[in-house]
């Protein structure tokens, strides 16, 4: 068996064949194990997923960095492919949440009803991650990521409420490494706690500091220019050697990113592919 990882869904598509959406999902065979990384929005990583000839009805385990919709939706059609694979979540997963602008609105970004739906009925197959844990023979998920870089933030105005009184921590956001002969191999849904943050803690949970590649959305989508500039200057310094992030990354930030790690640097899009090396 070949071990690898696909991108099932993203922002980014390269043909019309391929649906897109505004949401993440990866598809991760390693270790002789089926995975799944994030359900994006709606049901059409499942579509995708077809159309690339992979089998959801194989998938053993569910990850989901985090509860927000875009990364949620598509639970409930997750486990209709899929309807005894284990699922692992943070106990926060199924919270309500809101997201509130400068402008004053105010948007329900919280997963949808069916997926908490399914999870209630699911409850024995859940496993709530609220420490690092091992997936497989070299698939860890973090749990949650201590907050320590003084110049990251959750990326937004994140409430429980929508009041704007209740602030959410996304304390539920989790990433996903995998250990190769190469080097790491890091997977971010959103990384509502800061690509610095979640490098350094998988780096010191894993023993490991070479990056092979790191995969996903960074939300930089609303960072400052002094955050964005940061964040670059230190992913310059760890010398990963495959970054593809798109989703939330933003694409002023994905042009410096871009510039700055030159050939280092690919974008994510829909059917891309890693192989691994284990």
């Amino acid at each position: 068996m070949v071990d690898r990882l696909v991108v099932l869904i993203d922002n980014s598509s390269p043909s019309d064949s391929l649906l897109r959406e505004h949401g993440f999902s990866v598809w991760i065979e390693v270790d002789g194990t089926k995975i799944l990384f994030d359900t994006g929005m709606t049901d059409a990583f499942s579509k995708n997923a077809d159309y690339l000839n992979i089998r959801l009805d194989q998938t053993e385990s569910i990850v989901l960095s985090h509860g927000h919709y875009d990364h949620s939706g598509g639970l409930s059609c997750a486990f209709e492919r899929a309807a005894s694979a284990l699922l692992y979540v943070h106990p926060d997963v199924t919270k309500t949440r809101f997201r509130l602008t400068q402008a004053g609105d105010v948007y329900d970004i919280g997963m949808p009803e069916p997926g908490k739906a399914v999870i209630q009925n699911k409850l024995h197959q859940c496993h709530w991650v609220t420490e690092p844990t091992q997936l497989s023979e070299n698939v860890w998920v973090t749990g949650p990521i201590p907050r320590k870089s003084p110049f990251e933030d959750t990326g937004g105005l994140f409430y429980f409420d929508r009041q704007g009184k209740d602030c959410d921590i996304l304390q539920d956001d989790l990433a996903l490494w995998i250990t190769s002969s190469q080097g790491l191999i890091i997977l971010l849904g959103c990384c509502h706690s800061g690509v610095i943050n979640t490098i350094d803690y998988i780096r010191e949970l894993s023993g490991t500091t070479a990056i092979h590649a790191i995969i996903g959305g960074a939300h930089l989508v609303d960072a400052s220019e002094q955050r964005i500039q940061k964040t670059v200057a230190l992913l310059d310094s760890t010398d990963i050697r495959h970054c593809a992030l798109g989703h939330c990354t933003g694409k002023g930030a994905m042009a410096l990113i871009a510039d700055t790690l030159g050939e280092h640097y690919s974008p994510c899009y829909v059917s891309k592919e890693y192989r691994i090396q284990i």
